[in-house]
């Protein structure tokens, strides 16, 4: 059995989506990028905007020129990664672009946009980052050791912190860095209630007819449009953190964390990984940082 049909065989048997189903074809991704563009602060909202500005013109700074090559983990629609390619360029970098996405669509959406940006041969790469931890040597070829940038926006909330960030843990070397954003319930305090206020507020971003429709496509796909009429929207907590989660009678489609910026902190410490500069959005919907390794 294929490694596709091992996995939706393990997702029919347990009820849980793996969410790669919902990019693994052309209309997924199309649907995805339909939500992206309705709903996504970083598209709707310029106080958003302006901190990956902020962000990227620091990282550029930082950069002095050198050479740099950057690596988009789940890099979508590639818009963000494209921005910092193009500050970086702007600033006398030398740039190599990796986008690695489990959506060919995207993966080479991404390329696309961001070509006019780089000064060497693209590689787009497409992969599950969960099963993928040769991460680095697969890289090697293309850069020769050189050092990486690696971008990681707005794919934190969609993984189980103790799948997703041993592996970014393990893929930064020294001389490497990572830059991360994330959705954020917009906590007036780290307080219990007022966090869950907060994911009432965003509570729109996810209740809406262009989500419902992209998560529900893989029902069709599957045969199992029954089950459509059974979804629904709510929010779960687990292990101290709160996350919005689509359900289609049993079988959970869909789960997206919602951090405040000291329960993200938190998470990463957890696992090794330190915030270092980084903004929020006036909103409080959304956060960007630079993370490296904690010190030993």
């Amino acid at each position: 059995m294929g490694a596709i049909a091992s996995a939706r065989k393990e997702t029919i048997r347990t009820g849980r989506m793996d969410h790669t189903f919902h990019y693994a074809s052309d209309r997924q991704s199309e649907l995805w990028l339909d939500v992206h563009r309705a709903h996504s602060p970083a598209v709707n909202d310029s106080g958003v905007i302006d901190i990956y500005r902020r962000l990227f013109n620091k990282i550029a700074a930082q950069q002095n020129s050198a050479p740099v090559h950057v690596i988009g983990l789940g890099c979508g629609g590639g818009a963000k990664d494209r921005l910092l390619l193009e500050t970086l360029k702007k600033a006398g970098s030398r740039i190599r672009f990796t986008p690695i996405d489990v959506s060919p669509a995207l993966a080479l959406l991404s390329a696309s946009v961001s070509r006019e940006w780089c000064d060497e041969p693209l590689h787009p790469i497409v992969a599950d980052l969960r099963q993928f931890p040769k991460l680095p040597k697969a890289l090697d070829p293309i850069d020769d050791g050189a050092a990486r940038l690696y971008t990681f926006f707005g794919m934190i909330p969609n993984f189980e912190p103790d799948e997703i960030l041993p592996a970014l843990r393990g893929w930064i070397r020294p001389q490497d860095r990572l830059v991360l954003s994330a959705n954020l319930a917009p906590a007036l305090t780290e307080s219990a209630a007022d966090y869950r206020a907060a994911m009432e507020i965003v509570r729109p971003q996810y209740d809406n007819p262009q989500t419902r429709n992209w998560l529900t496509r893989v029902l069709h796909d599957w045969g199992l449009e029954s089950l459509e009429p059974a979804y629904s929207l709510r929010i779960e907590g687990k292990n101290g953190l709160l996350r919005f989660c689509a359900n289609a009678g049993t079988m959970q489609l869909f789960f997206s964390y919602r951090y405040t910026p000291e329960r993200l902190h938190a998470t990463l410490a957890a696992h090794g990984l330190a915030l270092g500069d980084g903004f929020v959005s006036p909103s409080r919907e959304e956060g960007v940082w630079i993370a490296a390794p904690q010190r030993n």
